[in-house]
């Protein structure tokens, strides 16, 4: 890793399971339906609402080639059980970004650019978050403790 003064993504390192990745492009969109209350069309407070994450990993054909081996063992790719991400980047500054139970779904099994060639081959994968601890930023959960105390635990 670098030692500049703010990150790039040259700073980050991925682990998908136990295993570490190399990815060109990784995205973690969070979808926070929470809102303003209104009473008589008047802001009165806040409603919290459905929470959800997604994102996708765009990767070259080595690192792709890992977590086939992943899936082999599995027995197929739909098979894979979820993973738990793990983004961490360091210079001076510090981000650790975890998300929990991960399912992976191939949606770009190839892109190729026969004309320009200098481009090796991509592969992208979308994944959703599924797991009760959710998102951690630098340690500090999305999700409060009360936001899952009554959530029974789902089979996968």
């Amino acid at each position: 890793m670098s030692r500049g003064t703010s990150l790039s993504g040259l700073d980050v390192d991925v682990s998908i399971g136990r295993t570490d990745i190399t990815v060109d492009k990784i995205t973690l969109d969070i979808e926070d339906n929470s809102k303003a209350a209104k009473s008589r069309g008047v802001n009165s407070g806040y409603l919290k609402g459905a929470i959800g994450a997604k994102g996708s990993i765009e990767l070259n054909t080595e690192n792709f080639n890992r977590l086939g081996d992943e899936a082999k063992r599995a027995g197929s790719w739909r098979d894979l059980p979820p993973f738990d991400f793990m983004m961490y980047a360091k210079t001076n500054l510090t981000l650790k970004v975890e998300a929990f139970d991960c399912y992976l779904r191939i949606t770009n099994l190839m892109d190729v650019d026969g004309k320009e060639g200098g481009d090796g081959m991509m592969h992208k994968l979308d994944y959703e978050v599924c797991g009760r601890e959710f998102v951690k930023i630098n340690g500090t959960p999305i999700l409060s403790r009360a936001d899952i105390e009554h959530l029974t635990r789902g089979n996968g």
